[in-house]
């Protein structure tokens, strides 16, 4: 696959892989800039704005790609002007599609709960105490997201605080509504996560404990 790339294109390879994207995103981006060498008939290096706006007008009036292939587009061609040709990206005028408010993805129910053990600690400093629930749980999610060897996107949630448990004793946890995949590094590619799990229990349950104990414990 990567022997069939230009020169140019291969440079953008270099420079995504060096970067540490992940594997899906550097090919899937260097696959779209090669396509647009092919139908231009020019090398990256010598596609201008206006030949890019041409194209992408094209893609979207005829070829009727979505709005993420069109980011993509622009997020590749980006990062070859400006990290690789070494040219002011700010001087180029082209603006992206909106973006659907809306997610048609589904979702999973995450909950992170507080060992029992810590139960009477949290009841005493409530306010500091959920503080730190909270940004223990947001900070395990994206970082486990995060990680290419679980699904290398930026994740994002909704989370809610639960301070009893169903027998009505005191059980601080946090419920998250969290999108089943993530966003790539640069925003434009959608990464979806596997059909029956976000990330692996274990996993992020071992993340989750670690941070909040790292943070309790600078607290104090």
């Amino acid at each position: 696959m990567k022997k069939s790339f230009s020169e140019d294109v291969q440079k953008l390879l270099i420079e995504m892989e060096y970067r540490n994207y992940s594997p899906r995103s550097v090919i899937s981006y260097c696959q779209t800039m090669q396509a647009m060498e092919n139908r231009l008939f020019k090398r990256l290096s010598e596609i201008k704005e206006t030949d890019l706006k041409r194209y992408l007008h094209e893609l979207i009036t005829h070829k009727k790609c979505s709005k993420s292939s069109i980011n993509q587009h622009i997020s590749a061609y980006k990062i070859f002007v400006q990290d690789i040709l070494k040219q002011d990206w700010e001087s180029i005028r082209i603006n992206r599609p909106r973006r659907v408010q809306k997610l048609p993805v589904k979702y999973f129910h995450l909950v992170f709960t507080v060992p029992e053990s810590l139960n009477q600690l949290f009841y005493l400093n409530q306010q500091k105490a959920y503080h730190i629930l909270f940004k223990s749980a947001g900070k395990a999610l994206m970082q486990s997201a995060q990680n290419n060897q679980y699904l290398g996107a930026k994740a994002g949630a909704v989370a809610i605080l639960h301070t009893w448990g169903q027998n009505l004793s005191y059980h601080p946890h946090i419920h998250m509504i969290v999108p089943a995949g993530g966003l790539s590094e640069d925003g434009s590619e959608w990464i979806p996560a596997h059909k029956k799990f976000f990330l692996p229990v274990k996993v992020l349950s071992a993340i989750f404990r670690g941070i909040l104990f790292r943070n309790m414990e600078k607290a104090i």
